[in-house]
């Protein structure tokens, strides 16, 4: 009776609005900016699409204000209050700033006004192309009566120029050419820019497309002058510059859910600090290896280019060490609502790209459900305290090392993957199963690629020879590790496939998905609270 009745005070509604509110009062006062970037989020969904999608998420965030009135959480109530400010404030800026224009099939013909923020070689149907992307600050239509009215507002465009190899518009600043604009997909544009047209620079404007353009260049050159085996060369050059132009690559990769790897994101930037990191701890003290990995990793952004993944992954390794630097204490998950505040600030367009979704998405579950995969797993596997792992015999510490590596790597692919999932059937309607297995050992193989990579550049300084038996070694670990993707019989790739997946499919999922993990985390400190409490 005593059992029953204390089952019956535990699923009682009072209690479980009490617990629900108190889970997500002590999760946004530790990631207020998180709470802050998803009200942003909102906002400038609702302008750009006015879509009944977003209702939910939004009750769901506003949902433990309503229940707080039971109770006296006043500072939950304000920050609630302080997101709908932010939603309503990006909501006006993008309403204002941006423009879509409304054309047809056919297109339409005027004057584009375009900042390039990026520039690439790439192979057509009919020799190499110029590739620039940007922003199309505004487009005038010819008009036969005269007017002069711009139809569209800072949105992204794509502009392809056919041209010999050395010859293309330098990508150092702003230009007027005369194009047809048309409409690729939903909030997508491609300029077609008529033949033999002019580019009329756009005085004081400048962009680091062509510099970084042209550096890019020189590092791939530099990569395959020194790894022997090209296909090494190729993937190495896109690892360390972010651009792959191997199509059998990409194609071999998406076989087995590795797409991610090819993708520059916070996975790179956390390789490089920690090989940079064992590096600067020989001969530097905690404070000026922070300072120079800050200095390090800006330069490396400044080289890659202003991407969402990107500059998503820059900001939030930057915070973490701007934190070490002045002694604070930082959190993952409120790292990345600054990052996307930033992001979303300066880029608002930048949440419809796929990197924008799988990276956010990606990160944040593994912030968030990492500690949860592990707390279940641990009581598979359970975790020993360090002495008596000590105390083990050799062989039994070194079985027990493994399947602690083991353990983790199951975690973060569950943690990934419980995100990736839902968003790659929507994107694609299927998913490799065969990536639950490649991405628990195979991100690690790509680590040690770079490493090597690293190493033999640093330690070429001072003895090339040595760098030389490096970037050969490399060459060979890379052609094998590439040879898990290139050699494998068509009859290990299995899909899950769906028909169709639908946006409110797709949002009640994440929504509750995440407001579970809410819950779960603040469950887990709890009974975490009360083991220290009683120990």
């Amino acid at each position: 009776m005593c059992v029953c009745s204390k089952i019956a005070h535990l699923s009682h509604p009072s209690d479980f609005r009490k617990k629900t509110v108190e889970a997500f009062d002590v999760f946004w006062r530790h990631h207020p900016a998180l709470l802050y970037a998803l009200f942003a989020l909102i906002g400038i969904h609702v302008a750009l699409s006015y879509s009944i999608l977003t209702l939910i998420p939004l009750t769901i965030l506003g949902l433990p204000f309503f229940l707080s009135s039971l109770y006296s959480f006043r500072q939950l109530k304000i920050r609630l209050l302080c997101g709908l400010a932010i939603s309503c404030g990006f909501y006006a800026y993008v309403a204002a700033a941006y423009v879509y224009p409304k054309i047809e099939v056919q297109g339409v013909s005027g004057i584009a006004c375009i900042d390039i923020s990026a520039l690439r070689q790439v192979n057509g149907y009919h020799g190499k192309n110029w590739k620039y992307a940007g922003t199309l600050l505004h487009f005038t239509p010819k008009s036969a009566k005269g007017d002069a009215i711009s139809i569209a507002r800072n949105v992204p465009y794509t502009l392809f120029l056919p041209g010999s190899a050395e010859t293309h518009p330098p990508a150092s600043g702003a230009y007027y050419v005369e194009a047809v604009l048309k409409e690729w997909r939903s909030g997508y544009y491609i300029l077609n820019v008529k033949k033999g047209g002019q580019w009329i620079p756009i005085p004081h404007s400048w962009s680091l497309a062509e510099w970084r353009f042209q550096l890019k260049r020189k590092a791939v050159a530099a990569i395959h002058a020194s790894i022997p085996n090209e296909r090494s060369a190729h993937f190495l050059a896109g690892i360390v510059t972010g651009e792959f132009d191997d199509e059998l690559l990409s194609f071999e990769f998406s076989r087995f859910g590795l797409q991610h790897i090819m993708a520059i994101s916070g996975f790179h930037f956390g390789i490089i600090a920690s090989i940079l990191g064992f590096f600067l701890q020989q001969g530097f003290s905690q404070k000026n290896q922070a300072i120079l990995l800050l200095i390090f990793l800006t330069l490396y952004f400044l080289f890659l280019g202003p991407a969402c993944s990107i500059m998503r992954a820059w900001i939030t390794i930057s915070i973490y060490l701007l934190g070490h630097l002045l002694g604070k204490r930082t959190f993952g998950l409120n790292s990345l609502g600054i990052a996307l505040l930033i992001l979303l600030f300066f880029n608002p367009l930048s949440y419809r790209s796929l990197a924008f979704q799988f990276s956010v998405l990606t990160t944040a579950g593994i912030l968030l459900f990492v500690p949860l995969s592990l707390n279940f797993l641990e009581k598979i596997w359970r975790k020993r305290p360090l002495q008596a792992v000590i105390k083990m015999p050799l062989l039994d510490q070194h079985g027990y090392t493994l399947l602690s590596i083991f353990r983790h790597g199951i975690a973060l692919c569950l943690a990934v993957n419980v995100c990736a999932f839902p968003l790659t059937l929507y994107h694609f309607h299927k998913f490799p199963l065969m990536s639950l297995v490649y991405n628990l050992f195979f991100p690690f193989l790509v680590s040690v690629a770079v490493f090597l990579l690293i190493a033999a550049i640093c330690v070429g300084m001072i003895c090339p020879y040595l760098g030389d038996w490096i970037h050969a070694l490399n060459s060979e670990f890379s052609a094998w590790m590439l040879d898990f993707t290139f050699n494998m019989p068509t009859t290990v790739d299995f899909f899950y496939r769906v028909s169709s997946m639908s946006g409110l499919s797709l949002v009640c999922y994440l929504t509750l998905l995440f407001s579970g993990g809410i819950l779960l985390t603040n469950s887990m400190r709890q009974a975490k609270s009360s083991i220290d409490y009683l120990t």
